[in-house]
């Protein structure tokens, strides 16, 4: 469901029944204290690879229009950073956990905050480094009956 922008990047699976996908840095990234920076995870979201997997999984059938319309309208990403991220490079992801809406055009990426320490230094992210997970979520936001027939924009921030 991902196009890959670097074979670095290509998300794996740490077990046969982990519950999560891991995904990587896609370059050196400094992380100044006291500031919030994106780290570049070298993946986007292929809504055309995730409804040839769905055809391949469930078949083609008359009504894929509608079902394809209301899968987009109840699942969404969720991303957080890996268990051993905070201690590891003593740095917080800023937003806790991310939800990113399925129809997020660009590529995904962590927020990372560098708390300020007294004495503590910038942090350097390194390239193909294995640093969030991220799953695939339902959801019954429709259920609560808002509706809208915006389109998307852009990505982070860009709902408002």
């Amino acid at each position: 469901m991902f196009e890959i922008l670097d074979t670095v990047c290509t998300p794996t699976k740490g077990t046969e029944f982990s519950g999560s996908v891991d995904l990587y840095a896609r370059e050196d990234t400094l992380i100044p204290v006291g500031a919030v920076t994106h780290v570049p995870l070298g993946v986007i979201i292929d809504l055309d690879k995730l409804r040839d997997t769905l055809q391949s999984l469930y078949g083609k059938s008359v009504e894929l229009e509608t079902w394809w319309h209301t899968y987009l309208k109840t699942h969404f990403l969720e991303l957080k950073c890996r268990s051993s991220f905070p201690g590891k490079y003593n740095l917080l992801v800023a937003n806790d956990v991310g939800e990113i809406d399925i129809d997020c055009p660009d590529e995904l990426c962590l927020i990372i905050y560098n708390p300020y320490m007294p004495g503590k230094k910038a942090t350097v992210i390194k390239k193909e480094a294995k640093i969030a997970q991220i799953r695939l979520m339902k959801h019954d936001t429709m259920m609560m009956r808002i509706e809208t027939t915006v389109k998307r924009s852009g990505s982070i921030g860009s709902t408002g």
